[in-house]
């Protein structure tokens, strides 16, 4: 069970995102929100209400970086003059299929031992339809705050200096095993079995399973490697050429 601690970690992420907003600009408080509440926010944890989607830390920063963007920031979006485009229409079609489901579905099932599985309703596709354009918000936010080259650059950078930080925990959890969810959050986010790994560890800190750090692992090693390559002054390149080297693909590679 969650202790009280990830219960405010959820809560307070909306705090810590505004005041991102305040002080960075949309596109860099933006990439905080969302990566800091991957990389920090507990698993598994969730605040339900009645006829709303989950609040998790899938769904909290998402809609904090939403209302950061369009209310807090002053920074303005990026101008598009296709507004009923190829990618409006999916977006549209994604968020509108649950209600198609529901109208292809619209008897109820009866298991084996009497349990009987009601039809979808409407309410099961209006929720289902606010989840999914709930997960599409940072490819929104994205598409809107992150659409030029600095911005992509930017994306990098952010990436790189999360693992410089995130490396300290993984580390930290290949010696003495996957904890600190445990210790900080009360609960194990998964099996402890899939954590053991040829007589040590898989670190996954506070992102649920290692394969999740181990991906965050490898899009922080090709975005060094990108800024290495594309950086001009002197000390920034070393600085790229020490941290694509400090994350594994240069050096010895980190087992995760």
């Amino acid at each position: 069970m969650p202790n009280l601690v990830a219960y405010i970690a959820l809560l307070g992420w909306p705090l810590v995102a505004f005041a991102l907003y305040f002080l960075l600009p949309a596109s860099r408080a933006t990439l905080w929100t969302i990566l800091g509440a991957q990389l920090l926010l507990p698993v598994g944890t969730a605040i339900k209400f009645d006829m709303v989607p989950a609040f998790d830390k899938a769904s909290i920063p998402n809609l904090a970086a939403m209302i950061g963007c369009l209310v807090i920031s002053k920074t303005r979006a990026a101008v598009r003059q296709n507004r009923t485009g190829l990618f409006e229409i999916l977006v549209a079609i994604y968020v509108c299929s649950p209600f198609v489901t529901a109208t292809s579905n619209p008897d109820p099932i009866v298991l084996a031992n009497g349990v009987v599985l009601p039809a979808q309703s409407f309410y099961d596709s209006f929720s289902a339809a606010i989840s999914q354009a709930m997960f599409l918000i940072p490819l929104l936010l994205g598409r809107a705050f992150l659409a030029g080259s600095d911005d992509i650059e930017q994306v990098l950078r952010v990436f790189v200096t999360g693992m410089l930080a995130y490396s300290l925990l993984l580390l930290f959890e290949i010696r003495m095993s996957p904890q600190l969810h445990v210790w900080i959050y009360g609960y194990a986010s998964s099996d402890f079995v899939q954590a053991m790994r040829d007589g040590g560890f898989r670190p996954m800190v506070f992102m649920g399973h290692g394969l999740s750090a181990a991906l965050y692992l490898m899009m922080a090693v090709v975005s060094a490697t990108a800024l290495w390559k594309i950086e001009t002054g002197r000390s920034k390149r070393i600085f790229a050429g020490q941290a694509d080297r400090y994350v594994g693909l240069r050096g010895e590679p980190c087992r995760v």
